[in-house]
């Protein structure tokens, strides 16, 4: 896969990378900013199947019962997880959305690989 960004220059140092996380959790604290925390399509898909089908679903507020969470914001966050154990975290969505802005990969959630 070729990237468009030609400029692309990776990190290679752990301060480079620490300045980078630094200005990253700045720019979300105090700015709105553009990437939040999002798990990917098909997980807040597969999340949203199995949060319909489930006992703990209040259908009129939809809400979980067992966390009193809004299951909309809940499906949406890739660091949420069901409390009952039926779908975890998106390791996947983080990179996509967080990860690579962080290390200056972000290009509509293309992972750069460079084994």
């Amino acid at each position: 896969m070729e990237l468009e960004n030609t400029e692309f220059k990776p990190i290679e140092t752990e301060e480079e990378f620490q300045k980078k996380l630094f200005h990253f959790v700045e720019d979300f604290i105090h700015v709105e900013y553009a990437q939040p925390f999002c798990a990917s399509l098909e997980t807040q898909e597969k999340r949203r199947e199995i949060c319909n089908s489930c006992e703990h679903r209040r259908d009129l507020k939809d809400k979980c019962t067992l966390c009193g969470c809004p299951l909309q914001s809940k499906i949406f966050a890739c660091f949420e997880q069901c409390p009952d154990g039926r779908w975890g975290c998106d390791f996947d969505g983080f990179v996509q959305t967080c990860y690579n802005s962080i290390t200056g990969k972000l290009e509509e959630g293309i992972v750069i690989n460079n084994d």
